[in-house]
Parts: C-alpha cells; sequence; structure tokens
C-alpha cells in the first residue's frame, strides 16, 4: 500500500492536493485546509471526500447557511446516505 492510499478504500490512491488539504484539516489550519481541499478538480477520484470535508470545516468555523449547501453537494455524490 502506498503513502497516499487509505486501508478504508483498498486500491484507491488519494491526491497529493487532498492529503495536503487532510494534513492541514488534521492541524486546525482550517482555512489554509479549505483552500487546497476546494482546488480538487471535480475529475478527481478524490473530489466527493474534499466536498465532504469542505462542508466539515465550514461547520467547524459555524459558517451554516454554506455548510447546508456543501452538505446536500454530499448527499447528491453519495445518494447512498440518502
Amino acid at each position: 500500500m502506498g503513502p497516499l492510499s487509505r486501508p478504508y478504500l483498498p486500491m484507491h490512491e488519494v491526491t497529493k492536493n487532498f492529503a495536503k488539504g487532510m494534513a492541514l484539516l488534521n492541524a486546525y489550519q482550517l482555512s489554509e485546509a479549505l483552500t487546497i481541499l476546494r482546488s480538487e478538480p471535480i475529475d478527481s477520484p478524490c473530489y466527493g471526500l474534499a466536498v465532504g470535508n469542505i462542508a466539515l470545516i465550514l461547520l467547524r468555523q459555524e459558517k451554516y447557511a454554506v455548510t447546508r449547501l456543501f452538505f446536500f453537494l454530499v448527499m447528491e455524490l453519495f445518494p447512498i446516505w440518502t
């Protein structure tokens, strides 16, 4: 398993951009993480994961109206949750 793979998603390599955004999120550098995760390309295999984490960052920043919109987008990307 490579350094950018995740054991909960077998054979799924994450992008360096996504990994950097998650490292910033884990370091509680929310603004920087938000900027990086928002730049994840829509055709990236990590796009849905980035959108979900953007929603969590916005929630932590207490930006509730925008958070709600991102959660709706997450539900569109992952319809199994609805």
